[in-house]
């Protein structure tokens, strides 16, 4: 990922080579495991996208705690995920 732009409210990068894949708690889940900070809130609004561009966002079905592990080693994750293709002005 490179960092394009910051300020002290935005953030703007490159995804290119593809990011991560990122598990952030909601806010219940956060107090249920009894931490005082809030669940990570971010957003990202697309400016550019190329035509095969790729975000993958939760799901696309349940998956037991095993069967994502087991995807996390055997590299075949990305399988389990919901595919979305973003377009420019899209916001997630």
């Amino acid at each position: 990922m490179d960092i394009l732009s910051m300020s002290a409210d935005s953030l703007t990068v490159d995804c290119d080579p593809a990011l991560s894949v990122q598990v952030h708690p909601n806010d219940d889940q956060v107090r249920r495991l009894g931490v005082d900070d809030a669940g990570k809130t971010e957003a990202w609004y697309v400016v550019h996208a190329d035509a095969d561009s790729t975000i993958y966002l939760g799901w696309n079905a349940p998956q037991s705690p095993e069967e994502v592990r087991r995807r996390a080693i055997d590299g075949t994750l990305s399988e389990v995920l919901q595919r979305l293709r973003p377009q420019v002005g899209d916001a997630y």
